[in-house]
């Protein structure tokens, strides 16, 4: 099971970084062309994958309660979605990496274990 996490993590980290690498490299080349650094927020690469969320019309009206668009939980998911898409991409494969690490210390305790 420690080698599958181990090579599971490696695999899944290795696609995370291609990922976060063509991110950023299009945004280096941009910058690099325009002088302008465009970033691309979570949001915008869901969009461009056809993975956007959708859009929730609400009828104008005075109302006794908040509208529901001040609620925590929408707060918070579109704080998410405005994290830069390349950062957040590279944090998700340290962590990937991390979990490939701890794969491969419960597989070496294993190893010496069984000797």
């Amino acid at each position: 099971m420690a080698t599958f996490l181990k090579i599971a993590a490696r695999i899944s980290a290795i696609g995370t970084f291609i990922l976060a690498g063509l991110i950023l490299g299009w945004q280096v080349t941009s910058w690099i062309r325009t002088d302008e650094w465009n970033p691309i927020p979570i949001s915008r690469a869901l969009s461009l994958a056809h993975l956007d969320r959708t859009a929730i019309y609400v009828t104008a009206s005075v109302s006794d309660s908040p509208p529901p668009s001040l609620d925590l939980q929408t707060i918070i998911y579109d704080w998410f979605l405005d994290l830069p898409a390349g950062g957040f991409l590279l944090a998700v494969a340290a962590v990937l990496l991390g979990f490939s690490f701890v794969g491969a210390f419960i597989e070496k305790q294993f190893v010496s274990t069984d000797k």
